[in-house]
């Protein structure tokens, strides 16, 4: 069991919250979830990471991916943590991939989530928007909402930190990158 704490969270209605309380099992599933807010005190076994916490981004591989294993370590080095699968593909999944099979057809492109939300952030979208793109909105347009997408009591998102934003503005910078907190 883990107790994680940051500056802020995203949570499922694209705000941020401050001083967030997350409670993981050890199968990655969120038991609780608290904002403290200005009222915030340190707790046994809390541990703090300065930055954002947000679900792991969820990646789409369909049965024209041209790339490679080599191509799907660079997403999980990126974020992503979970992947939908449109069909079978022509290569087995590393292990280190959890993953969904989705029937539906769908008009989606192989990018790496973590790109677009630079790219999107870049092009003048708000973060919490460009983030909730690449999580909650995948996850729900591919069913796999509340499990995946989201911080909340009761799902399995994987944990994601923003680490080097302008939390003043909530801004991407140079020095803006991302660690992996729960698989």
């Amino acid at each position: 069991m883990r107790k994680l704490t940051s500056h802020f969270c995203i949570t499922p209605h694209g705000l941020w919250a401050k001083r967030p309380v997350i409670k993981i099992n050890n199968e990655g599933k969120i038991v609780e979830y608290r904002e403290m807010g200005d009222s915030f005190k340190e707790e046994v076994s809390l541990e703090y990471f300065p930055g954002i916490i947000i679900p792991s981004f969820i990646g789409v591989i369909d049965s024209k991916f041209k790339g490679t294993n080599g191509d799907i370590r660079q997403m999980v080095v990126d974020g992503c943590r979970r992947y939908i699968l449109e069909s079978e593909l022509s290569f087995k999944l590393p292990a280190f991939v959890s993953h969904k099979t989705v029937c539906q057809s769908t008009d989606f492109s192989n990018v790496n989530p973590w790109d677009q939300v630079k790219e999107d952030v870049n092009k003048g979208m708000g973060l919490a928007e460009a983030i909730m793109e690449q999580t909650l909105q995948k996850a729900k347009e591919f069913k796999v909402y509340p499990e995946w997408g989201s911080v909340q009591e009761g799902s399995s998102p994987g944990l994601l930190l923003l680490q080097g934003i302008d939390m003043r503005t909530f801004s991407l910078t140079a020095q803006t990158k991302i660690k992996v907190l729960v698989n």
